[in-house]
């Protein structure tokens, strides 16, 4: 966006003022990224590459990971989407409409400026990926959202380009139309809100005294929060108990079901709008060691073990 406000010669001076507020603007930030970097970031580099560049177009098409709406509404509003794009690149690669006069010079207008929402679309998608390729990886499709908006200008420009006729205005209105049923969905739909770990809470807030819940860094502070008096186990420790209740979502690790320590039998498994809880209790209270708890996380993420203070009494490291 900035090479294109300084190419323009006429407004060269004024857009010199906003790019040197942006330049301030990133220099103030640069002792944050320093010291904030990668902090909270870890989960972007375990998510597997290919998987993240799949799920970009996935985003976009239904603002979510299409697991939960079904690969078939995906499909239906890519095949739109992609329908409208080639009308419009179709009308665009048949050349100017007119070869001079005020007619031809809009033409040579909106293709300088389909260039110019191409190139910004472009560089907002394309640059976080190759910086991911040179070890500044924070490609995620969230951290994308703002390269979504150029993206929408590009497929809306090509929508209603000239030529495209009643075609054009047919795909533009299935697409919106598309998009509105899916924002509608989304809204309504419990399992494509954030995780209802207040409803994982609830689940397990009748349990055995003595239990350790095992669940994630994303999930260990809501719990805390919903389920009082809960505290994290530390490391290298210990505790005897009776129950024990994993936590997580999809995916999970190939382990997910089978029991955590010897001794303990699953005895229920709840889904709680898309969240996973396993329960698994013993006959007789049972020790067991936060490593063992930790390893046996049934997501694939940061693990976090949570026990009752009052174990940590009797715990030995």
């Amino acid at each position: 966006m900035v090479l294109w406000l300084l190419v323009e010669r006429a407004r060269r001076r004024a857009a010199l003022i906003a790019v040197g507020a942006l330049a301030l603007a990133g220099l103030a930030l640069l002792p944050l990224i320093s010291a904030q970097g990668g902090h909270g970031t870890q989960w972007i580099g375990r998510w597997p590459l290919s998987q993240r560049l799949e799920a970009i177009p996935q985003y976009y098409l239904t603002g979510y990971s299409s697991a939960p709406l079904g690969h078939g509404v995906e499909l239906l509003v890519g095949l739109v989407l992609l329908a409208g794009v080639g009308l419009g690149a179709w009308r665009m690669l048949e050349g100017p409409r007119a070869s001079g006069g005020g007619e031809g010079a809009a033409e040579r207008q909106r293709v300088r400026r389909m260039s110019m929402v191409l190139s910004i679309a472009a560089s907002g998608v394309l640059i976080p990926v190759a910086l991911a390729a040179f070890g500044a990886d924070y490609l995620a499709p969230r951290n994308l959202v703002g390269a979504m908006i150029p993206v929408t200008a590009l497929v809306a420009g090509a929508l209603v380009w000239p030529g495209t006729g009643r075609a054009g205005t047919a795909l533009a209105t299935a697409l919106a139309s598309a998009f509105l049923v899916l924002s509608i969905d989304i809204d309504l739909s419990p399992r494509l809100q954030r995780g209802n770990w207040r409803g994982v809470a609830h689940a397990l807030r009748v349990g055995a005294p003595a239990r350790a819940i095992t669940s994630v860094e994303l999930g260990a502070a809501p719990l805390e929060y919903y389920l009082p008096r809960l505290v994290n186990l530390p490391r290298g420790d210990a505790v005897t108990v009776s129950e024990i209740d994993e936590t997580g979502y999809a995916p999970l690790r190939p382990s997910a079901g089978s029991p955590p320590a010897p001794g303990f039998r699953l005895i229920r498994r709840l889904n709680v709008d898309g969240l996973i809880v396993y329960l698994f209790l013993s006959p007789v209270p049972r020790r067991v060691s936060e490593a063992a708890l930790r390893r046996h996380v049934i997501t694939l993420a940061h693990p976090e073990v949570l026990v009752p203070p009052g174990l940590l009494v009797s715990s030995g490291r």
